[in-house]
Parts: C-alpha cells; structure tokens; sequence
C-alpha cells in the first residue's frame, strides 16, 4: 500500500470529474454551513484540498479558508481556479500551527498511509489544531458502505463507467481498497484503508473530541448501509 509521495495526479481529477463527483460541491457547501455556522467557526482548514473545489465555495460563503495539499500540480490548479483561500503545500499529518474553528476531511481523504497508527496520530494532531468547542467534519467511505455495495466474494473486479475504467480489489482482511483508474491512455492507482464506523468514533474520541456523531451524508441523515459515513466531531 503506497500512494504517490507528491500527491494525487490531475488523471485522478479528470477521472473523478467524468464520474461525476464533483457534481454536487456546491450543495456540499450549503450544507457544511449549515453545520458550522459562519458566526462561530468562520475560521476553516480544508485538509486534501485538492484543487480548492470546497475551498473555494467555502470562501464565497465568507469563511476564512486555509487549504493543504500535497500535491503541487493541484494546488496550481487551486490557486488559479478557486482564488481567495490560502492554499499551502503541506502534508495532512502536520497541519498548520494555528488554531482553527473547523477541519474539514472530504472525499474519503482518510486511510491513505500504509501504517494504520499514522491515521491514529493524525487524529490527535488534528484535534491539537482546533479551539475549544472547535469541529471537525469527516466524509468518508468506511467498511459497512463497502460490504454493502462490493461484490461480496469477489476481491478484484472492474467498473466502467462513460469513458473511465475502475479496476477494483478489495482486501477484505485488512480492509483496504486498491482502485486503478483507467482513462484514455492515463492510468493512476490509489490505495485507501477503510474503518468501521465504531472504531472511528473511538479513535476520535482517544484524540480529545469530547462528542462524535455518526451521520449517513452532510444534510445529518442516520446512517444506511450504503451510504458513506459522515463525522461530526466536537472538541
């Protein structure tokens, strides 16, 4: 299990893009004002910018926006597509050393290392980078929603979608999932490691978040199966 060093690559853009994921930013953005009021948590790190899609909204909605990101060719993109935030090049386990009133993990931006106790770590810097009463905010695909829409005995298999390939396996053991996307002559592979929900939550609150609340999308839904998993964790 090992993701690019220097980031995820513009292919994983343009993949995701003509599947179709980033239609609804501008909705997640809504709703994320909705759970951090401008008045009380205006002051947002966005970890895993990415090309500032949500940061960029966020800025338009009069948050004060920092994005971080480790790869350069995406925070080009940022800065020249989604003005207005501070975009830094910085890795997701070393924030800023600044205190923030929101963090925002999207897009299943989790999981990515290849020692689990890096994700654990991760979580105790990040509740160090927030004020008190601060919130963090988790979208992510987890094992349930895994279980529930993969093929369950089958580790390796192919999605197609429009004019991109997914060349899927799942590692049900250790709980991590390899896709390959395919498109035109590019290809880019990522690794991800999933959790289940229970264990997030207790992960979160061994980090210093004094309340986690499991939700099945940002409008705060309960949970179904397939639905991916959203955090809202509260110092």
């Amino acid at each position: 299990m090992q993701n690019p060093k220097d980031g995820f690559p513009m292919e994983f853009v343009h993949a995701a893009r003509s599947l179709g994921r980033y239609r609804n930013t501008e909705q997640e953005a809504y709703l994320l004002s909705r759970i951090l009021p401008l008045a009380s948590h205006s002051k947002i790190l966005d970890i895993c910018c990415g090309f500032g899609r949500l940061s960029g909204k966020m800025y338009s909605l009069g948050y004060d926006v920092t994005g971080i990101d480790i790869s350069a060719v995406q925070l080009s993109m940022a800065r020249s597509e989604n003005q207005g935030p501070r975009y830094l090049a910085m890795d997701m386990r070393a924030p800023p050393l600044e205190k923030f009133d929101a963090l925002l993990s999207m897009f299943t931006s989790f999981g990515y290392f290849a020692d689990p106790a890096d994700d654990i770590h991760m979580l105790k810097t990040w509740a160090s980078r927030l004020r008190p009463d601060g919130i963090l905010v988790m979208e992510l695909a987890d094992m349930e929603c895994a279980r529930t829409k993969l093929p369950a005995l089958d580790t390796s298999f192919v999605r197609h979608t429009l004019d991109v390939e997914e060349h899927c396996q799942m590692d049900w053991k250790r709980g991590i999932f390899k896709v390959a996307y395919r498109q035109g002559d590019t290809e880019f592979t990522c690794w991800t490691r999933l959790y289940e929900k229970e264990k997030l939550r207790d992960f979160l609150l061994h980090a210093g978040f004094r309340e986690v609340q499991l939700f099945g999308d940002l409008a705060l839904n309960n949970k179904n199966p397939e639905s991916n998993l959203v955090i809202v964790a509260t110092k």
